[in-house]
């Protein structure tokens, strides 16, 4: 790993870290168990000390954050998947729980998506599906310069076999769609789909429609990642 390359990092612990680099590889470093190295803020203040910047499997490295030193223990490719897995557990650790009268200490409090895990479903330009569950075109420089993310969900959602309209909700009602306990697809009806003669202009939808609409449900998302074949594009 070329460690000059850094772009994005996210910390799960004092002894585990996951890095990407500008070419789209991202890594999985482990320290040594007891290293003391405090947990911080992606790559603020951090670096990696390894001959020539580059860390190899077995080689000598260090990881560094402001005064304190760490030896490397092992080092692993992730794919983006796991990347944005390791990512999304790190932000949900950073999410404080506050004594309701006295708060005290200077950690940030709630919780912040990435573009390694994350998306704003307002800048979607469309959407298809496919064996590995829903791909997502959105605004590249709106998402870290990501075209497409990857959306896993949970089980069969066979309504997407026939949808032709969706929307993205965010469980924690913070405007990012990344796996997290909420987090869902609408399959949303069609207006040719709504039936002829079941509008009335003066009442607006019939109960008849809100069944249908209803009946068309929504699936959860358990995983968001950038799509892999485009790494390094």
């Amino acid at each position: 790993m070329d460690a000059r390359r850094m772009v994005s990092a996210h910390q799960l612990d004092s002894a585990l870290f996951a890095v990407a680099l500008d070419d789209g590889q991202r890594f999985r470093i482990d320290l040594v168990e007891d290293c003391p190295l405090e947990a911080g803020a992606g790559l603020d203040g951090l670096q990696i000390l390894a001959p020539d910047a580059w860390l190899c499997p077995g080689s000598v490295g260090l990881v560094q954050r402001g005064e304190v030193r760490c030896p490397v223990r092992a080092l692993a490719e992730l794919d983006a998947r796991d990347y944005a897995a390791l990512g999304r557990l790190s932000a949900q650790r950073d999410v404080a729980l506050l004594d309701p009268v006295e708060v005290r200490g200077a950690r940030r409090h709630g919780f912040r998506g990435s573009p390694d895990f994350c998306f704003a479903p307002r800048f979607m330009r469309g959407w298809s599906e496919d064996r590995k569950g829903l791909l997502v075109e959105v605004s590249p420089m709106r998402s870290g310069g990501n075209r497409f993310y990857r959306v896993e969900l949970a089980g069969s959602c066979p309504a997407l076999a026939s949808a032709r309209r969706i929307e993205l909700h965010s469980g924690p009602m913070n405007g990012l769609v990344c796996g997290n306990a909420g987090d869902h697809v609408r399959i949303l009806p069609t207006p040719e789909g709504l039936g002829a003669g079941l509008f009335d202009h003066d009442a607006g939808l019939t109960s008849s429609i809100m069944d249908q609409v209803a009946s068309l449900g929504t699936c959860p998302v358990v995983a968001v990642y950038p799509r892999e074949e485009d790494r390094a594009r």
